[in-house]
This record gives C-alpha cells, sequence and structure tokens, in this order.
C-alpha cells in the first residue's frame, strides 16, 4: 500500500507582489488589500506655541489562499518598523504629534 500525500502549492501575495485579477488571482489578494496608512492626529491642548502635525505610519500585511479557497491574511505590520505591533508604534507615532 502506497499512501500519497497531496499539497497544493499556496502562492504567497504581498504589497510588493500582489495578486493579480488578469492572472485569476482571488479578490483580497491585490494591493488595496495589502497595505495601508493610518494617520495619527492630535489637537493643541492649550500650548498654542507649539506646532501640531499629523503623523502616519505605513502597515502592509501578506495574504494567501487555504486549501478552502479563503484569502487568509497575516497580522497587520508597520513597514520599516522595530516590530510587528502596531499599538507601540501608533504610540511613538502620537508622541511625536505633540
Amino acid at each position: 500500500t502506497r499512501t500519497v500525500h497531496y499539497t497544493k502549492n499556496q502562492a504567497t501575495y504581498t504589497k510588493g507582489d500582489p495578486g493579480d485579477p488578469a492572472k485569476n488571482d482571488p479578490e483580497g489578494t491585490q494591493a488595496k488589500y495589502l497595505e495601508g496608512t493610518i494617520t495619527v492626529s492630535q489637537n493643541n491642548d492649550g500650548d498654542y506655541s507649539a506646532t501640531v502635525a499629523d503623523k502616519t505610519v505605513s502597515v502592509s500585511r501578506t495574504a494567501s489562499v487555504d486549501e478552502n479557497g479563503q484569502v487568509v491574511y497575516t497580522d497587520w505590520t508597520v513597514d520599516g518598523g522595530t516590530g510587528s505591533e502596531l499599538v507601540p508604534e501608533l504610540t511613538a507615532a502620537a508622541t511625536a504629534v505633540k
């Protein structure tokens, strides 16, 4: 008896190599689903001599298609950040806005 295990070749889609509808890649794998920008805004809280400016944080994630044909995403990560968690990066951005 011989047992054969079949593993489907799964593609991974990134913002640098997104899905292409012309190649029949599934909806949800295109760049617009894999990258974004978060803007941290703050109001001036009374020190009107201080400049208050928005700070942006670029984020991205990867997508793949599971064995059922569903698009599955990784967590959002900060582009060029020191870690993959958004909270520290957004906290740093909020501090920079002050």
